[in-house]
């Protein structure tokens, strides 16, 4: 949706803003003033505004012509980036959706519960998705019963109360429980109508409502597991789910557990 497109990318002109602002804080002090001759081109360093042509450097200091260079680049991408941050940002204050949300928040209660939404708030969104992703599980283990086992009486229940298969898994559930992250554990994906996988977890990013899989990878160091994991991720890709957009994948073994602050980081990069 537009909107989405319009959020990344002014991530990503944040991103380049941060790293310009970097460059230009270590840059050496001056300008880069360049004369052309014959197709040979001679670079003066201009260390203030006064200075007209600056002092000569010689080409084996290129070092410092790219530095200098590269200033002015960063110079003139640093205002642009700031315009069109501006330009975008002003888009998304008066995105046309805000106002339909809008619509549906301005009616009462009663009134809310007798219409169809195109555009619900954040946290109604959320809550509803969270509910009919339920339910949604429940009739599709359901349909792959027999195929389809977890212990109900697990002795590792989330801070939810669900039973999980895994410390690390009940690790992942409750950070996203914590961080206020809508997910859905074990719901089973089919494709094509005929295969289906069980993903560890379904989460919601509650701003962009995009729906992304995240699966914990135990046992690394058994072979068999990994042989089957592969197979698992390679199913997701033949499907369209790539890592990096769509799919999250963390990895353990038994000499290196699941690292809780690479969870925190993973979350922040794509729920918050």
């Amino acid at each position: 949706m537009l909107k989405e497109v319009l959020q990344n990318e002014l991530k990503e002109l944040e991103r380049i803003e941060k790293n310009s602002k970097k460059f230009l804080s270590e840059a050496p002090e001056g300008s880069l003033y360049t004369i052309t001759n014959k197709n040979t081109s001679q670079y003066y360093w201009k260390k203030d505004k006064y200075d007209k042509h600056g002092k000569y450097i010689s080409k084996k200091n290129d070092e410092l012509i790219r530095a200098l260079a590269q200033k002015e680049y960063e110079t003139q991408v640093l205002k642009s980036v700031t315009k069109n941050k501006r330009y975008i940002q002003k888009i998304l204050d008066s995105y046309m959706f805000d106002g339909v949300t809008k619509a549906y928040e301005n009616l009462s209660t009663s009134k809310k519960e007798k219409i169809e939404a195109y555009s619900l708030p954040e946290k109604e969104f959320a809550e509803r998705w969270s509910f009919e992703q339920q339910a949604l599980k429940e009739r599709l283990q359901t349909k792959i019963s027999d195929k389809y086992e977890l212990d109900e009486d697990s002795e590792i229940t989330t801070d939810k109360g669900e039973p999980v298969r895994s410390k690390s898994e009940k690790i992942i559930a409750d950070k996203l429980n914590k961080k206020g992250v809508p997910y859905v554990y074990e719901q089973p994906l089919l494709f094509n109508g005929y295969c289906y996988i069980v993903p560890d977890f379904k989460v919601l990013n509650r701003k962009t409502r995009k729906e992304i899989y995240w699966e914990h990878l135990g046992m690394m160091d058994d072979a068999d597991y990994v042989e089957k994991a592969i197979k698992k991720i390679e199913l997701y890709e033949k499907n369209g789910i790539f890592q990096g957009d769509k799919l999250i994948v963390t990895y353990e073994t038994k000499e290196h557990p699941l690292n809780v602050k690479h969870v925190d980081k993973m979350i922040g990069q794509y729920f918050e």
